[in-house]
């Protein structure tokens, strides 16, 4: 490849990295967002606007208990209550996470539920909610699932595998994130606690 033509693609990419990154940092660092219920961040690739409202909620909290997280874990953790994000309107879509603070014998991490709701399953199906993910299937669940690790994380401050599925209309992602500096636990540890957890989840409770 042309090495100029390399440099114009890894420009753009850059771009489009930084302009995501840029609303994600906004969405979860913005104070004024918690006294302006709606508050807009930006404009979707389909021209809706991104706002979020901390007051509103999908029953993210709801899909697994501490105590199934701790059990996931190996049942020894101390495992907090989860943090509601809040939720995040992109036009007709609506998402929330669910964070809960993990402390383990080996270290502390985090484990999120992240739901993302459609209009409809065609709709959730057209947004292809295994995009990036490893082809091959998750055995062990009812719903079709698959494991993701995030190509290049490595350079983040922070590390994932997460565990995504569907149900209806929503797509789910259950996520061990981890520190870069200090990664507890490897890949497929991860994902094996990540089954055992999504085992448990209740699909049903958002709406």
């Amino acid at each position: 490849m042309n090495k100029k033509r390399l440099i114009v693609i890894v420009a753009l990419v850059l771009v489009v990295l930084a302009g995501a990154g840029v609303l994600a940092y906004v969405i979860a660092h913005d104070k004024n967002g918690v006294n302006n219920p709606g508050a807009q961040y930006g404009v979707g690739a389909d021209g809706y606007g991104a706002s979020v409202n901390p007051n509103e909620h999908l029953g993210t909290v709801k899909v697994l208990t501490k105590d199934q997280v701790n059990a996931g874990f190996g049942g020894d953790a101390t495992v907090s209550k989860p943090e509601e994000s809040g939720t995040l309107h992109l036009g007709d879509v609506k998402g929330e996470t669910a964070t809960f603070a993990v402390k383990t014998t080996k270290g502390d991490v985090s484990f999120e539920v992240d739901v993302r709701t459609y209009p409809s399953a065609e709709d959730l199906n057209a947004a292809g909610p295994f995009t990036g993910a490893e082809q091959a299937k998750v055995t062990g669940l009812s719903s079709e699932a698959h494991y993701l690790v995030p190509y290049g994380q490595e350079m983040l401050n922070d590390q994932q595998v997460a565990l995504l599925t569907t149900k209806d209309k929503t797509s789910y992602k259950f996520a061990i994130v981890q520190s870069s500096d200090k990664i507890i636990y490897g890949t497929d540890e991860a994902k094996a606690i990540l089954l055992e957890i999504a085992k448990k989840a209740n699909l049903s409770e958002v709406k």
